[in-house]
C-alpha cells in the first residue's frame, strides 16, 4: 500500500510509462544493485529508447537494444567471463557491441562506472548483465506489441498468469527469460503495486480489480535473507505459514523500513509483543 501510495504520488507529474520503466528496473536490480539500475532508468527515459527501437528495423532491434542498456550500464566491451554469464555466444558479443558504437551516441557521455555495480557475492542468476539482459527482451517484446506499457500491464490477465508471461517476455533468442522467483519479486514489487496506482490514479476499477487478485494469488518466491531475517523477528523459530508474494513484500518493508532503522517502537508487532509479556 506504501509503495503504491508514493507511486501513485508520482503519477501527477510523471509519464506512467517511465515510473514502470523505473520501477522493474529497480526491481531487476535486486538488493545488491537497486541503486545503478534506478540511474540506468534516469539516464536512458523508456520515451527515448522506444523511438530508438521504432526506428530500426525488426531484424536488428535486439542488438540495439541490448547494447545501448549495457553499453551505457558500463558493461561494453564485454569481457569473456561476462559473456558467459548472459549466455552470448561471440557473434551475439559482436553484433550488440557492433550497435552500441552505431546507436548509442546519445548516451556516450553518460556511462555508468563500472564500480556503480555490485558483482562480487552476487549469485550468478542475480548479476546485473543477465538481468539487463532480461529487460532487452522484455522491450524487444514490447516493440512487436503495443509497447511497453500496455505490454507490461497485459500480463495480469494472460491466460498463463503473469509469472509466466513475465518470463517469456524477458526470453529473447538463447538467453533465458527471469527465473520464477525473480519474476514473482518483479510483480509483487513493481508491476502490482504500479498497476494499483495507476487504476486509483484513473479510476480504472477493472484495472483495480485484476491487480488485487493478482497479487493474492502470487505465490511465496524462495525466502531470502531478508525475508528469513524478518520472519525470525516476527516469529521467532514459528513457521509463518503460506503468506504468499504479498505476505514477503511485507517482510521486506518490516525489515527495511523499521527493524534495519532499529524503530522498533514503532512497529505494531512489537507492540503487540511487548502487551504480551506485561
Amino acid at each position: 500500500a506504501a509503495r503504491s501510495a508514493r507511486i501513485e504520488a508520482r503519477l501527477a507529474s510523471t509519464p506512467p510509462g517511465e515510473i514502470l520503466w523505473a520501477e522493474l528496473l529497480d526491481g531487476f536490480g535486486f538488493s545488491a544493485n537497486r541503486e545503478p539500475m534506478r540511474t540506468l532508468a534516469q539516464t536512458i527515459p523508456l520515451a527515448s529508447l522506444e523511438d530508438l527501437i521504432q526506428a530500426i528495423p525488426p531484424a536488428g532491434r535486439l542488438d540495439a537494444i541490448r547494447g545501448v542498456l549495457l553499453g551505457t550500464a558500463g558493461f561494453l566491451p564485454l569481457s569473456p567471463a561476462e559473456a558467459h554469464f548472459g549466455q552470448l555466444p561471440p557473434d551475439h558479443v559482436s553484433a550488440l557491441e557492433a550497435a552500441w558504437h552505431e546507436r548509442g551516441e546519445p548516451w556516450r557521455h553518460e556511462i555508468l562506472p563500472a564500480s556503480a555495480w555490485q558483482r562480487a557475492r552476487v549469485r550468478p542468476a542475480n548479476h546485473p548483465l543477465p538481468r539487463l539482459l532480461s529487460m532487452a527482451g522484455i522491450l524487444l517484446s514490447a516493440s512487436h506489441h503495443s509497447g511497453f506499457l500496455v505490454t507490461m500491464l497485459a500480463t495480469l490477465v494472460d491466460p498463463d498468469g503473469p509469472v509466466i508471461a513475465l518470463r517469456n517476455l524477458s526470453s529473447a533468442g538463447k538467453t533465458p527469460g527471469v527465473g520464477v522467483d525473480r519474476a514473482i519479486d518483479v510483480m509483487s514489487s513493481g508491476l502490482i503495486p504500479f498497476a494499483l496506482a495507476l487504476a486509483a490514479q484513473t479510476g480504472d476499477t477493472a484495472l483495480a480489480d485484476t491487480a488485487s487478485q493478482e497479487w493474492e494469488r502470487l505465490p511465496e518466491p524462495a525466502a531470502n535473507a531478508i525475508t528469513r531475517r524478518a520472519a525470525r523477528q516476527v516469529a521467532g523459530s514459528a513457521p509463518l505459514g503460506k503468506i504468499g508474494a504479498r505476505g514477503a513484500q511485507g517482510l521486506i518493508h518490516l525489515d527495511t523500513s523499521l527493524c534495519q532503522p532499529r524503530r522498533c517502537f514503532e512497529c505494531s508487532i512489537a507492540a503487540v509483543a511487548l502487551a504480551v509479556n506485561e
